[in-house]
């Protein structure tokens, strides 16, 4: 996650699998996962202490926000289990008003596997032949076939989550991994 916002290298559902979002290879090509303010701005990033939380403070002119990312670690899994792997996303309003912009354009296997972009009733999934992602999130995203971007004004106090699963491709529907997500 880079100081701007943007997830721009992700493998999942391992560190050694194929990558999701590879902007940091190819800013072009490479894909990315960003929310970030629009206009200008002056960003703080950390680890929250002792964690595996990142923490960035954006700081407009006209307020501040704070987008927190982290993966959840599951210790309770079977031996041979492999757990389906999480990326959550909190975007707060601390103070004022800011404007977020977000681009969400997965690119599977280090952009060589075609990807398309769908709604869903509880936001997008991304799909390639072989892999499957999905973004939970209520934000009204404008679709071009492989990449969703959309835009919100957050007052203060305003939080807003983005939570992105991955989802080995296999035998079930959307259906069923919408049910799994909520």
């Amino acid at each position: 996650v880079n100081r701007q916002g943007s997830i721009d290298w992700c493998c999942f559902p391992h560190l050694g699998s194929p990558s999701v979002f590879a902007a940091i290879l190819d800013s072009s090509k490479g894909g990315r996962f960003a929310i970030t303010p629009d206009g200008a701005y002056v960003s703080k990033q950390k680890y929250v202490t002792d964690t595996n939380v990142l923490r960035i403070d954006f700081h407009t002119d006209a307020g501040v926000a704070t987008l927190t990312d982290f993966m959840p670690l599951k210790s309770n899994r079977a031996p041979g289990e492999h757990s389906h792997q999480v990326i959550y996303r909190k975007l707060e309003c601390r103070k004022g008003s800011v404007k977020i912009n977000i681009e969400f354009s997965p690119r599977f296997n280090y952009s060589q596997d075609e990807v398309k972009v769908a709604p869903t009733g509880f936001g997008l999934e991304a799909t390639s032949p072989r892999r499957r992602i999905f973004l939970q999130s209520n934000v009204k995203f404008e679709i071009d076939n492989d990449s969703a971007a959309g835009s919100i004004v957050m007052q203060e106090g305003e939080v807003r989550w983005f939570i992105l699963q991955y989802e080995d491709w296999s035998e079930k529907s959307t259906a069923d991994c919408e049910a799994e997500l909520i």
